[in-house]
């Protein structure tokens, strides 16, 4: 049998014409067209999906058996769906009414016995063109939103983000963007900053391995870890998460955005590949065990005016602790290269950096290394004031600025003496509580830290760039070890012999076994351990009439005069003839001196 919408028959129709099989909505093979459908008979055609007129949209498929019509759209529906309308559970596309006779949708309530998306257990179904008006969450790879701002500041939760606002409470994740966006066609509400975001379907981070894509929601009988894979919070259901269906793991929407990887065309980059052309950071302490004959004897370095004389004999090294190396601000060491006109010295590997690195924390542009900065810095990854050399981006206004021992830390395989397993960097965007406790001091403040992937351990910036060994006047004869587990002396309380205060017997400490003193890290290093004595810090008319100099004393020095109190290891002192002036380092906070 033909039908009259077919001039040819049926034979030559099966010949000429691509047969399709869409065995979830038809027994038979379906036909494609692009064309308008023509009814000679003068009647409507309807689509057995959402039963509008089937020749309304052009493309359909139809049945050369039966009198069966499809909008292309309608035959491309997804056998099975998350709707926001039924969260519990998913829905399931039947061709037939589950029931005797007919069905009634729950959304609109009219009355059909054709198709109908259903969850069984909760016996209840949409018409699919009820469905489709959420076809934006449903098929998200396939967006098609239209946004209109409300101009109104109403508490909301964003759909995408699942982040809550409330004008009296702005979070760190939304700074004035409290009004919400509203898509017109599926009705989801979601921040501005939330819209340039909805492109982003699928990401790849590198604490995991596989991709992860965006969901609206989480029903409740899906099987996934719902602790965020980053900041180990719990992530909420109701709302937008990424989500790895391999593995059933989740994360939130703004930890995942701020741990992405991209490339400088705004692609994803694989892991492999940033890994490789990252730099590993040795342990600037650890001496080079080579001969004399394989290192260079007189180098011209380009932070120094001066040429730079070799020096790898113990006898050699400058035994004076207020000796720092010119770089990294650490005690200097053999081998190292020494001016022998002035005061200025570089560990050989400080005179090896890498002049340009890229980094995950500025993905924009390679971070440059700058020779000679200008006076001292605050390190964005330590939250140290340093002097010596630093990276920084040379094109971005006001660009962050990080230490050596900070930048070249490898963000995606960082191997710590401290832990078992590889670490991985992390930025903390979590948007309940303060998460990632970092596990050698406790602290929760940092916005970056290293995260184990198989383990809860995490460390900040500051504790994963600690020195190995410090040396401290307290303990002249020994120097101290960086130690990661309290040795068990049955003891109730744990002291810092430095500072006399309690310790916490879960983290990190510097040791002398030989001569059983433990200190704080803070206090083994001392106040502004990364500060050199001598160098300038400036003037400023609201503190003091001269030029003031960073200086750092073993002992006890002249009084402070801000605070009367003897000044002790770092201080700002003048040094014009008789003018006594000077501040303690915390002092100079209280008289603004700000860095």
């Amino acid at each position: 049998m033909t039908f009259p919408w077919f001039h040819r028959r049926k034979s030559e129709t099966r010949m000429e014409l691509e047969l399709v099989s869409l065995d979830h909505f038809h027994q038979h093979d379906l036909v494609f067209s692009e064309d308008l459908l023509n009814n000679s008979d003068g009647g409507e055609i309807l689509c057995f999906a959402c039963l509008e007129p089937a020749g309304s949209l052009g493309a359909t498929y139809n049945c050369i058996e039966c009198y069966f019509f499809l909008h292309k759209s309608c035959g491309e529906l997804p056998s099975q769906i998350k709707h926001p309308l039924h969260r519990k559970h998913s829905l399931v596309l039947l061709p037939n009414s589950p029931y005797p006779r007919i069905y009634s949708c729950n959304f609109c309530g009219i009355w059909s016995k054709n198709y109908v998306y259903r969850c069984s257990p909760c016996d209840y179904d949409l018409h699919p063109k009820c469905a489709l008006l959420s076809r934006c969450l449903i098929q998200p790879d396939s967006q098609n939103h239209r946004f209109t701002g409300l101009m109104r500041s109403d508490p909301f939760t964003c759909n995408f983000c699942g982040v809550y606002t409330n004008q009296w409470a702005p979070n760190k994740f939304v700074i004035l963007d409290r009004s919400p966006s509203l898509c017109t066609e599926c009705h989801i509400v979601v921040h501005r900053k939330c819209i340039s975001l909805l492109h982003s379907h699928t990401i790849k981070i590198p604490q995991h391995d596989h991709s992860l894509t965006h969901t609206y929601f989480i029903t409740e009988n899906e099987s996934v870890d719902i602790k965020c894979r980053i900041c180990s919070e719990e992530v909420n259901r109701e709302f937008g998460s990424y989500c790895c269906h391999e593995c059933r793991l989740v994360c939130h929407v703004n930890c995942s955005q701020g741990n992405k990887l991209y490339d400088s065309s705004n692609s994803l980059v694989p892991l492999d590949k940033l890994d490789e052309e990252l730099i590993c950071w040795p342990q600037i302490e650890d001496n080079f065990k080579l001969g004399k004959d394989m290192l260079v004897q007189e180098i011209d370095h380009c932070s120094h005016e001066h040429r730079l004389t070799l020096q790898v004999d113990v006898d050699c090294e400058v035994k004076n602790s207020r000796t720092y190396c010119d770089g990294c601000i650490q005690p200097i060491s053999a081998p190292f290269y020494r001016c022998e006109k002035c005061d200025f010295n570089l560990h050989k590997l400080c005179t090896e950096l890498p002049p340009k690195i890229i980094h995950p924390l500025h993905q924009e542009h390679p971070l440059t290394l700058f020779l000679n900065p200008d006076g001292f810095y605050h390190c964005f990854g330590c939250s140290r004031y340093c002097h010596g050399f630093m990276y920084s981006c040379g094109i971005c206004p006001n660009s962050l600025k990080f230490d050596v021992r900070c930048a070249l830390v490898n963000p995606f395989k960082f191997n710590h003496d401290g832990h078992q397993h590889p670490l991985i960097l992390t930025i903390n965007y979590n948007t309940n509580a303060d998460c990632g406790n970092c596990s050698a001091c406790g602290t929760t403040h940092f916005l970056y830290f290293l995260q184990c992937n198989l383990c809860p351990f995490s460390l900040d910036y500051r504790c994963a760039t600690l020195p190995h060994t410090v040396k401290h006047k307290y303990d002249d004869k020994h120097p101290f070890e960086l130690t990661y587990q309290a040795i068990d002396d049955g003891s109730d309380e744990y002291y810092c012999d430095i500072c006399e205060e309690e310790r916490s017997q879960h983290h990190w400490y510097y040791y002398c076994a030989k001569c059983d003193h433990a200190a704080h890290p803070e206090c083994a290093l001392g106040m502004a351990a990364f500060i050199k004595g001598g160098r300038l810090w400036g003037r400023d008319s609201s503190v003091h009439h001269h030029d003031l100099f960073f200086e750092r004393m073993e002992n006890y020095g002249p009084p402070c005069s801000s605070c009367g109190k003897r000044c002790y290891e770092m201080s700002l002192e003048c040094h014009e003839l008789d003018c006594n002036f000077r501040l303690h380092w915390h002092c100079m906070f209280k008289n603004g001196v700000w860095f």
